[in-house]
């Protein structure tokens, strides 16, 4: 096999396990979202018989057929625009789909644009951040750490559970190779696929480091800067598309999900 096949196998198994991750941290951020229980809803489930461990035993894993889920779509971005004006963006989209005879079918691309600043200088990074915000944490974890002043900066994480494959074409620019790095006046950029997880970041010597991270143990967003006047994006959107024919909907499978909440 060539470099390219094994490269692309590798992609797929990888995709594959970001796909299993993506499907935990939709129960565990849909399962956050989840109302509390008024006193009337508790008085239907405590009504009920408890269901028998044999009986529990047979519904474990039945909420979707094996054939349910058709598509997952990953997609991340991290901007960085400085004081002057430069910005660097990176970002990744990912697209596994199965069809109508169950072949799966991948799709992986990895872009960046830079843009050009105003002629001014940069302002200079001011203090001192050590450690990383989001160390030792599992599940999902978003941090932002500042000396500066006057940042705006924004770490966004969306599900959605759709009917279908998508029919929104990616974004612009996401035809390139999985892996990135790139290098300029307004910075450094990567994005770094592993076994079983996915690394996009921006890197601005001396003002510093924004980084997305996705993998088994689970959903990263952190932000370090030192600098002021920045506007910073990181920004990833997981979706999980069901068959139409399968046994629940999107919004069924969402509910039944947000019955987790607590466990």
């Amino acid at each position: 096999m060539d470099a390219n096949g094994q490269g692309s196998r590798r992609i797929l198994r990888g995709a594959a396990r970001l796909g299993m991750a993506g499907a935990l941290l939709c129960g565990t951020a849909i399962a956050a979202r989840a109302e509390t229980l008024n006193g009337r809803d508790i008085s239907l489930v405590t009504s009920r018989a408890p269901l028998s461990p044999q009986a529990l035993a047979a519904l474990r894993g039945r909420y979707v057929a094996s054939d349910g889920v058709v598509y997952f779509g990953l997609q991340i971005v991290s901007r960085w625009t400085q004081a002057n004006g430069s910005g660097l963006a990176v970002g990744t989209n990912v697209g596994l789909s199965l069809d109508s005879q169950g072949h799966p079918h991948l799709s992986v691309g990895s872009y960046s644009t830079q843009t050009g600043g105003t002629g001014q200088a940069d302002t200079s990074g001011q203090g001192t951040i050590t450690g990383n915000p989001i160390s030792g944490v599992s599940g999902i974890g978003q941090g932002i750490q500042t000396t500066g002043n006057d940042n705006v900066i924004k770490n966004v994480a969306t599900i959605n559970l759709v009917s279908g494959r998508p029919g929104d074409a990616p974004p612009s620019g996401g035809g390139g190779a999985p892996d990135l790095s790139v290098a300029g006046g307004a910075g450094q950029g990567r994005v770094v696929f592993g076994p079983d997880s996915v690394i996009v970041a921006v890197n601005v010597p001396g003002q510093g480091v924004i980084q997305q991270t996705l993998g088994a143990q689970g959903l990263g967003q952190s932000a370090q800067v030192l600098s002021s006047a920045n506007n910073i994006l990181n920004q990833m959107s997981l979706s999980v598309g069901f068959a139409p024919t399968s046994g629940f909907s999107a919004a069924q499978v969402g509910a039944m999900l947000g019955t987790l909440k607590g466990l």
